[in-house]
Formats: structure tokens, C-alpha cells, sequence
């Protein structure tokens, strides 16, 4: 458990409510797998598993659990304990590699449902599932509802520091910039290049390289790479020099193709070396060794991951991470080549690792990341979006508000959420979301700006609201927009709400009705003293419309 779980003491009141929670948790989970989702009794018991958990809150804010293999712990107090086995929520979330949980204040009904559709998922480790728990939570992307795990870099609701993938120093960096400046390279070892030149010394080397390669029966490793290298630095010649960076990209291509990761990367981290040594000691050779890097960046070599992948055992964490330290060491110009590979990977743990690796090659240059979104498959466009929502550079905004516009609902859904999480954007620029032509974007739009109180949300959805003529067609849109003004709102909506609420002049016909319990919802949503007076006038207001408006809203409330 960590230092911060047991900072301090814990009284008897507050431990028997966790105790209470967990029960009750335990028991929504029990009763959705025997019935079905809509079933009296498993709604009930998330519902009553809510209840418990709001007191919490309301008594002592967020819930931290900290997880053990057998058991579950509230500030170093155990709240559960039970067998090794899937039944087991303890032993559950401790298989797939999480640490801790953490319900949240504002945590919803559909939140928890979710999570508990995602525990019942994988209660038992069958075939036919894809994935683990920690894959589900960190697609599921809840607000309210936090999780530590053994991976860092993808905990929920925090931006992504790709930076602390970095694996070379800045003076390296200059190598990037020649690279994206690249067209299409021809190969080093063109043969419409002039070899009249060569040396039979050349041709030696040539029939030395494909000695070695038939003896290791074309299984390239780190031991042929050292020759190769070795060959490579006796090199006086351009010629002879591209002879030998050929074959070692060919053979780099080969050992990919093979899985063997770890061996690519010795063979790279020893070619920038050299680059870096021969910026002092041979100019002439740098051009060649620039275009080597564009070249391994290309989908010529890299396509060959695939093969790779097909050998990969996805549980063997070690092979992964080789495979990801790998690709750190390549151009961010590879960004245009891994990303539509995204779209092919075969498990989702080398899809988790490819976007952590795309995500730290752009914390060195965000423009191949940025011109994925004008890639024509929808899908890899919102992966794109995705890993732009975690980049702490202030560009990415204004590559984001384009794609606001977008014609795919898909991913104009997906950008409203980067830019959220991103919590750089301002509302004025988003609040064309209101009108949307998507009901999924406009409420999670209006979500956003109910999460706080914000008096530039407040100003702008007084005057919306002050335009709108409605229909029973827009209705719930209506009343969904007063309610978000109440959650964001203050005293300064009042007069606004009072006089929708309680002027029966101000607008006649259905529109008026549909205003009158919009107010009175927003007014809910206040809670404060001028807004109960106010309701508390509506309830015993002597025109039958008015009293209607307040007490349907009132129902809508309870309903939440």
C-alpha cells in the first residue's frame, strides 16, 4: 500500500461505511451476473450500492481502495478479505495489475454500471476475451473513477508525460530535423549509382558480408551487427561505405521480422553513436548515415512488424518492452509509419505499447502526429486525436478546434473529449457543440460544462437560453441545457431563472411550459437559498402551470 493510504487515522464510523460500501458493491456485482441488466433486483442493488457510496462521500469525499492478492484496504484497515480466485474482486483486480481504486465525487449510475459490466467481463480468463481489466478501464475513459496500476504511463484523468520515454540525448535531436525534411530517399545502394569507382577491396567486403550471412543461415543477431559495424568504420570510401549501411539495413529489416528487438536495439543505440562521433571525425559520411535513418523509419523495414508480431506471445511483458524501447530509438518520422499499423496490431497490449511509442516520438516533433489527421481512415484519424488529447504542447489546440468541425460525428465525439482532458480549450470556442447534430456530443458537451461552477459557461447559456423557441421536439435538449445551467451556474442566474419560472407573460403557448420546468430544474440543480425560495413560491403558486413546471422538475431530480 502507499504512504499516502494511511496518513491518518481512521475513525469507527468512517471504516464501517467503507465496510458497508464494499458489501454493497460486492453485491451489485453478484446480482448482475444472475440477472439481467434491466432485472428489479440488479438495479436495485446498484442503486443501493450508490446510496452508501454518495454518503461516503458527503461524509468524507473520495474513497480510496488500496489492492492486495487476497484482499481489499481502506487506510491500512482490511475491508474484504477472500480466496485466490476470479469470485474474488480482491484477487480479481490484483491479477491484472491493479494497485488501487478510487471512487469519485460525482461518480454516476452508468459509471458504475459500466464498471461492473467490465468486472463481470473478465471474472474468469476465457479465450474468447480480449484484454484485462486495466485495457477495459483505460478505454472505458470514466471521470469519476480512478486507478492505479504496475503500467505508469496511462493512468486515467492525467495528462501523459511521453517525455519519460525518452531515450537519447537532445543532441541527437538534430538528426530528427534532417530527417523530416526527407522526400523520397533512394536506397544507399542504388545501382544506377556509379560503381566503375569501387575498389576490389569493395567487392571483397561484399563477398565477405555474404559469407557471414550464409552461415548464420540468414538469422541475423547481435553478433553479425558487430561485424557489421566493425566492416562499416573501416570504410575510407562513400561506395564502400553505402555497400556496407545497406547490408546492415537489410539485415536490421531481417532481425525485426524476427522479434529479436533487443538486438535492433544495440544495432541502433551503436549507429547513433557513430553518427554523433562522426560529426567531428568524417563529414563526408553523414549524409549517408541521414539517409540510413529515413530509410528504417520507412515502411520497408518497419512493415516487417508484423511478421514479428504473429511470434509475440502477449503476455511476455519482457518481449514487449524490448519490441517498444526499440521503436523509441527510431525518427518521429516512423510516427507516419506505425500509426496506420495501428490499425493491424493483433492484441491490444502491442496496440497499448504502439500508442505509448507514437505518443513519445511526438513529445520531439508533433508534426507527423499532426498530419495523421488528414489520413482518409476515420479510425486511425481518432487515434491520432486520441494521443494529441495527452501533449502538453499549446499547438495541439488549434489542430483539435479543426476537427470540432469534422464531418464524422466519430470524431468530432473523439475531439471533444482530447480537448476536454486537455482542459486547455476555451468554452467560447466549443460551444457550437451545443447545437450539434449528435445527441451522444451535445449531452457530453453539456456534461463538460456542468462539471463546475464557471461564470463564462453561466454567461453564455443565459443568452442562449434567452433565444430559444422550442418544440416538444427539442424538449429534453431544453431541459437538459437549464439543468446544466444550474450545475454551472450561481446567484447571478437567478432573476434569469425567477422570471422564466414565475412570469406568466413572458412567452406564450407550449414553449412557455417547456421554460417554466427548465427553470425550476436549474433552480434544483442550485441549491441554494434565494433558488429554494423560489421553488418554494412555485410549489404553492396559485397558476396550475407554474406548480406543474416545479413538480415534474422535481421528479426529473429525483430520477438522477
Amino acid at each position: 500500500m502507499t504512504e499516502k493510504s494511511i496518513t491518518r487515522q481512521v475513525g469507527d464510523d468512517e471504516l464501517q461505511q467503507v465496510k458497508d460500501v464494499a458489501i454493497k458493491f460486492f453485491l451489485a456485482i453478484k446480482n448482475y451476473s444472475l440477472y439481467p441488466e434491466h432485472h428489479a433486483i440488479s438495479k436495485g442493488s446498484i442503486a443501493d450500492f450508490k446510496t452508501h457510496l454518495d454518503r461516503f462521500f458527503k461524509n468524507y469525499g473520495n474513497l480510496r481502495i488500496d489492492v492486495e492478492r487476497e484482499r481489499l484496504l481502506y487506510r491500512g484497515d482490511v475491508i474484504h478479505q477472500g480466496p485466490p480466485d476470479p469470485e474474488n474482486s480482491a484477487f480479481l483486480f490484483y491479477r491484472d495489475g491493479i494497485q488501487w481504486l478510487e471512487f469519485q465525487e460525482g461518480l454516476g449510475r452508468k459509471e458504475i454500471l459500466d464498471f461492473i459490466k467490465i468486472i463481470d467481463r473478465y471474472k474468469a480468463q476465457k479465450e474468447e476475451a480480449e484484454g484485462d481489466i486495466v485495457t477495459a478501464l483505460w478505454e472505458a475513459e470514466f471521470s469519476s473513477l480512478n486507478y492505479g496500476t504496475n503500467e505508469l504511463l496511462w493512468e486515467e484523468d492525467v495528462l501523459i508525460d511521453f517525455s519519460r520515454l525518452k531515450v537519447m540525448e537532445e543532441e541527437h535531436l538534430g538528426l530528427d530535423k534532417h530527417i523530416e525534411n526527407q522526400a523520397d530517399v533512394p536506397s544507399i545502394a542504388d545501382p544506377g549509382l556509379d560503381k566503375s569507382v569501387w575498389k576490389l577491396t569493395a567487392e571483397e567486403i561484399k563477398e565477405t558480408l555474404n559469407f557471414v550471412h550464409e552461415e548464420e543461415h540468414r538469422n541475423f543477431d547481435a553478433d553479425l551487427f558487430d561485424v557489421l559495424l566493425v566492416f562499416m568504420k573501416m570504410q575510407e570510401e562513400k561506395e564502400d561505405f553505402a555497400v556496407v549501411l545497406d547490408f546492415i539495413r537489410e539485415s536490421l529489416q531481417n532481425t525485426i521480422a524476427k522479434g529479436d528487438f533487443q538486438s535492433a536495439s544495440k544495432l541502433l543505440n551503436s549507429m547513433r553513436e557513430i553518427y554523433r562521433s562522426y560529426k567531428t571525425e568524417r563529414f563526408w559520411a553523414l549524409p549517408l548515415l541521414e539517409d540510413f535513418f529515413v530509410m528504417i523509419s520507412s515502411p520497408q523495414v518497419l512493415s516487417t512488424l508484423s511478421e514479428a508480431w504473429l511470434k509475440i506471445e502477449e503476455k511476455d511483458p519482457d518481449i514487449i518492452k524490448e519490441m517498444r524501447q526499440m521503436l523509441l530509438l527510431l525518427s518521429p518520422q516512423a510516427i507516419l509509419t506505425l500509426g496506420p499499423m495501428l490499425l493491424e496490431v493483433p492484441s491490444s497490449t502491442i496496440h497499448k505499447s504502439l500508442m505509448e511509442v507514437i505518443g513519445s516520438l511526438a513529445t520531439r516533433d508533433l508534426r507527423p502526429l499532426i498530419r495523421l489527421l488528414d489520413h482518409p481512415k476515420k479510425n486511425l484519424v481518432q487515434k491520432a486525436i486520441y494521443i494529441l488529447g495527452f501533449m502538453k504542447d499549446e499547438s495541439v489546440d488549434r489542430s483539435l478546434l479543426k476537427m470540432v468541425h469534422d464531418p464524422s460525428e466519430q470524431i468530432r465525439e473523439e475531439t471533444l473529449k482530447a480537448l476536454v482532458r486537455r482542459k486547455s480549450a476555451g468554452i467560447r470556442e466549443l460551444f457550437p457543440l451545443i447545437e450539434d447534430s449528435s445527441d451522444n456530443i451535445r449531452r457530453c458537451f453539456l456534461e463538460y460544462l456542468g462539471h463546475k461552477r464557471s461564470e463564462e459557461a453561466e454567461n453564455l447559456l443565459v443568452d442562449y437560453l434567452g433565444k430559444q423557441r422550442v418544440n416538444r421536439k427539442v424538449f429534453p435538449q431544453l431541459l437538459d441545457t437549464y439543468r446544466t445551467l444550474g450545475r454551472c451556474g450561481s446567484r447571478r442566474s437567478i432573476p434569469f431563472l425567477k422570471d422564466r419560472l414565475l412570469n406568466k407573460a413572458w412567452i406564450p403557448g407550449l414553449g412557455k411550459s417547456m421554460h417554466q420546468q427548465g427553470a425550476a430544474l436549474a433552480l434544483l440543480e442550485l441549491e441554494n437559498k434565494e433558488a429554494r425560495e423560489i421553488l418554494n413560491l412555485a410549489s404553492k403558486s396559485r397558476f396550475p402551470g407554474v406548480r406543474n413546471a416545479y413538480q415534474s422538475a422535481l421528479e426529473l431530480k429525483n430520477e438522477q
